[in-house]
């Protein structure tokens, strides 16, 4: 069974966060898609009480698992009551052209 949800320990998204490139900061975390336990999807994103940027999708080549991470990172967002959504250019953008 899938199963996604932000990432709550910080040290661990540290670290995901560096192994993809990708500066941590105090308002960053990242989504896990865990398939039993292991981690077989990733988004990471950038939220305020403003906003949400999404900075990275794993997979890209999943459409539908990506579908599924990047619709569960948007509803962090709306979680917290934050209608705002962008994605920063590090996200692949033939990947957002693929999803429509």
């Amino acid at each position: 069974m899938i199963t996604l949800g932000p990432l709550k320990d910080r040290n661990a998204a540290e670290k995901l966060f560096k192994q993809n490139n990708i500066e941590f900061k105090d308002n960053r975390n990242c989504l896990t898609a865990f398939d039993g336990k292991e981690i077989i999807g990733l988004s990471f994103y950038e939220l305020d009480n403003q906003k949400m940027t999404v900075l990275k999708v794993i997979p890209t080549d999943d459409l539908g698992l990506a579908d599924g991470i990047l619709r569960s990172t948007l509803h962090i967002a709306v979680e917290r009551s934050v209608m705002k959504a962008y994605y920063a250019d590090t996200v692949n953008e033939e990947f957002l052209n693929k999803l429509g």
